[in-house]
């Protein structure tokens, strides 16, 4: 029988160390691709839902152009026209709110601070 060949302790420890590492450095580098094919499914419906929510906002801008048309034909001229300002500035919520409060407002006593040019021409 051939004699056993001699055992390097330091260079078989460090061949160990190294393998334990390359272990460790596997199984991050794993962990790693599973997070990011995870936060691609995320991202994926996060964008499906973008996409919803533009068709959805698409939608409720044509419903509101229409119930604008049919809200302006309603007005007095002098209204209208205020209302066809606020509309091109963009400004329909605050038209709103300021009509809403005049509304709310109307059956008591006006001073004038209660002055606002979206209310001035409402009956």
């Amino acid at each position: 029988m051939s004699p056993a060949p001699a055992i390097d302790e330091d260079g078989e420890r460090q061949q160990v160390q190294l393998e334990t590492n390359i272990r460790n450095l596997c199984s991050t580098i794993a962990e790693n691709q599973a997070t990011k094919e995870e936060l691609q499914a995320r991202i994926a419906e996060l964008q499906a839902r973008v996409a919803d929510v533009d068709a959805s906002t698409s939608d409720l801008r044509l419903r509101l152009l229409d119930a604008s048309e049919a809200y302006s034909e309603t007005l007095r001229p002098a209204q209208r026209q205020v209302f066809s300002n606020a509309r091109a500035r963009a400004n329909i919520p605050e038209y709103m709110a300021a009509v809403s409060e005049y509304r709310n407002r109307r059956l008591r006593g006006r001073t004038y601070r209660d002055f606002n040019e979206y209310t001035r021409h409402l009956a």
